[in-house]
């Protein structure tokens, strides 16, 4: 069976508005190299993605990125190159992409990164945003992904300043309907105004 090593190594990317840069520092390794044994394209996938979980557990809060090569006289799998040229190797799932321009919003700060599965969101000027110390119902709604969990931590945010308390937006809002939100990336403060516009009428049909 074919073996690979996979090296964890820092780096970030920036995404502007004459495409993608990525800054890596490529003698440096996070945790030891791991030896892994795998015959297809998925098996890789799965044990980058099993290293991926132990580097992060090891390095928290570090963007990185998993190099994976094969050994010295070994053969790559089928598939190999084409999967790792369109990123289905999860080699990239803790990198970190920071928008060079922040999504600009009218009524408070832009979004400087979407974040995604393994990497957090975060607003301009604003440290990115991290599990910890939110209600438990927005963990809920994120269902273990840390970009939709700091993007509904500032949705919640935005709402209560709106209507002056601190409310759950799921129950206004469905939970697939924040997921949508975010995939497509609207901007959390959009969302929030959505939110307290539907609460109104809510409010407004009870009374």
């Amino acid at each position: 069976m074919p073996v690979l090593i996979l090296n964890a190594i820092p780096a970030t990317r920036t995404i502007g508005r004459w495409g993608a840069s990525t800054k890596s520092e490529i003698t440096t390794n996070l945790v030891p190299p791991r030896r892994i044994t795998a015959a297809t394209v998925p098996d890789v996938a799965n044990q980058v993605i099993a290293f991926g979980r132990h580097v992060a557990a090891a390095c928290p809060r570090q963007s990185f990125v998993v190099l994976a090569r094969m050994a010295r006289g070994q053969r790559k799998p089928r598939g190999f190159d084409a999967a790792a040229r369109a990123q289905e190797l999860n080699c990239e799932s803790w990198l970190h992409v920071a928008l060079e321009q922040a999504v600009p919003h009218a009524d408070g700060p832009g979004v400087s990164s979407w974040g995604s599965k393994f990497t957090p969101f975060c607003l301009e000027g604003h440290a990115p945003v991290w599990p910890g110390d939110g209600p438990a119902y927005l963990e809920t709604i994120a269902q273990r992904s840390l970009g939709l969990y700091g993007w509904t931590r500032a949705v919640a945010f935005r709402l209560a300043q709106l209507t002056g308390r601190e409310q759950d937006p799921a129950q206004t809002c469905t939970q697939d309907a924040l997921r949508a939100a975010y995939a497509r990336k609207l901007h959390p403060f959009d969302m929030a105004t959505e939110i307290a516009a539907m609460d109104r009428v809510a409010r407004s049909a009870a009374a």
